[in-house]
């Protein structure tokens, strides 16, 4: 009879096809504790909003101040996102608030597609983002897994449906927050603000025109935030398209730079911000806010007011904030130049260097480990150089370089996946590179050089352990 009763339990029980985990409840439970409950996609053109309440899964449609569900979507399945309105397209976009999942929501026929082909990544909380009208999605920042981030990530909707890293030179400071990412098509140049203590830090990267690779980020300008007063519901607006009205973009809810002069000024407002937008109509922007008196975090009592561009500049009041640093243009191509012809020279010295090597193979060094540029590394094993040139062996041995600097010899296991992938990837996919990368370098280096041992203090814990010693025994 007993078993009975457990058979007919277990078959009532329902495959649970979410994805949805322990952690996703831990991330809900603390969201609702936090009133985190609301996202915002922004119909401009329409004059409406459609309000996700991730507390029940209900969509709402707010137009004329009056909010009404309109249809009930899986808490479960689209839990902890955030969400954009795709004016071209008619569909809400949702994402991952970590990157990883997308879908799509059509307001017109009520269907839900789940478009990537990626999982919860979990790793880049916190990252402002830019549609880029040619199906891609870009991403920068985040954190998440313990780690900070400072990449730009990269999701196409109609190829890989992946989300992929875009390498960028000079990466800013990984703990600074971000604020907005722009892409501004005219002269293709990205725009990056992010905030530190008390400096909002003003970033620039040119792309070259029809190529994919993105310059170096570039340190443009600083301002301090001293006397800022910054409205928290913009911290929910992480998509930057709409958010610019002419050469204005609107950062920080009640903030604007000038994409052609340059400069930075504040919108004298009393109330909660969550961002000024333009839609197809060049000549009138939306404003969507709520009182003062209304939390940030209460998104459904936030409502949209148009207005014309030429009336809201001309009548609201705005004030000027002057940069505490603003690099000149010159400077920067001065400092690019002194870089490039540092860099051409210390090619050419490495170059030398490689050429003797192969003549002589009796080096004598006092470091075993250099790591050289982009392109190549070498170790030096018993006054040999031992050359490796794949993109993921260089940056193991960057790593491995960092911890002979810091006089340390063992690492966490997963946080050398961490540096390695910079958490993009399944997990058994970055073991079983990892785990190649690994196998690969001792092969070369005819040594046990890098090998996985567990903690003594705690066996669940792994480490990896670089035997340096290896390099100068005999």
């Amino acid at each position: 009879m007993v078993y009975f009763v457990l058979l007919l339990m277990g078959l009532s029980v329902q495959n649970d096809t979410t994805g949805y985990d322990h952690l996703s409840q831990v991330n809900y439970e603390r969201n609702m504790a936090n009133g985190l409950r609301y996202r915002l996609g922004v119909d401009i053109d329409q004059h409406q909003l459609y309000i996700y309440d991730m507390s029940d899964g209900v969509l709402y449609l707010k137009k004329n101040g009056e909010s009404s569900p309109i249809d009930t979507l899986d808490r479960r399945y689209l839990d902890d996102t955030m969400t954009y309105f795709d004016s071209n397209s008619r569909k809400l976009l949702f994402f991952d608030a970590g990157l990883g999942r997308v879908f799509n929501y059509d307001v017109d026929t009520k269907e839900l597609s789940r478009i990537d082909r990626s999982y919860r990544l979990r790793s880049f909380y916190g990252s402002t983002g830019f549609l880029d009208g040619f199906n891609r999605m870009f991403f920068f920042g985040g954190g998440g897994e313990f780690f900070i981030k400072n990449s730009l990530l990269v999701f196409n909707k109609n190829q890989n449906r992946e989300w992929d890293e875009h390498i960028v030179g000079n990466r800013p400071k990984p703990n600074e927050q971000n604020r907005a990412l722009y892409w501004k098509l005219q002269n293709n140049r990205f725009y990056l603000f992010r905030t530190f203590q008390n400096t909002l830090n003003v970033y620039t990267a040119n792309r070259v025109h029809g190529a994919e690779p993105i310059e170096s980020w570039v340190l443009f300008q600083e301002y301090s935030t001293h006397n800022f007063k910054v409205s928290g519901a913009h911290n929910s607006n992480v998509i930057s398209n709409k958010q610019a009205i002419g050469n204005k973009l609107n950062i920080m809810g009640n903030y604007f730079y000038d994409l052609e002069t340059h400069t930075l000024s504040m919108w004298n407002s009393n109330e909660q911000i969550y961002g000024v937008m333009q839609g197809s109509n060049p000549d009138t922007l939306a404003v969507i806010s709520a009182p003062s008196s209304t939390s940030f975090k209460d998104l459904i009592n936030f409502d949209i007011e148009k207005h014309s561009v030429d009336d809201f500049f001309t009548n609201q009041t705005f004030l000027v904030i002057k940069p505490d640093k603003n690099i000149k243009p010159i400077y920067v191509l001065s400092i690019l130049f002194l870089l490039l012809f540092s860099v051409g020279a210390y090619l050419y010295w490495t170059r030398k260097q490689h050429d003797s090597a192969d003549a002589t193979e009796n080096i004598i060094t006092t470091d075993p480990l250099f790591v050289i540029n982009g392109n190549h590394a070498f170790i030096t094993k018993q006054g040999k150089r031992i050359y490796f040139y794949d993109p993921l062996e260089i940056k193991l041995i960057t790593i491995i370089n960092e911890m002979s600097e810091e006089q340390l010899d063992t690492i966490d296991l997963d946080e050398l996946d961490e540096k390695l992938f910079n958490g993009i990837g399944h997990k058994t996919h970055i073991t079983t590179k990892r785990n190649q990368l690994i196998k690969g370098m001792n092969k070369a280096l005819a040594a046990d050089f890098i090998i996985k041992k567990k903690a003594k203090s705690d066996r669940r814990r792994k480490l990896i352990k670089v035997q340096f010693q290896l390099l100068n025994n005999a």
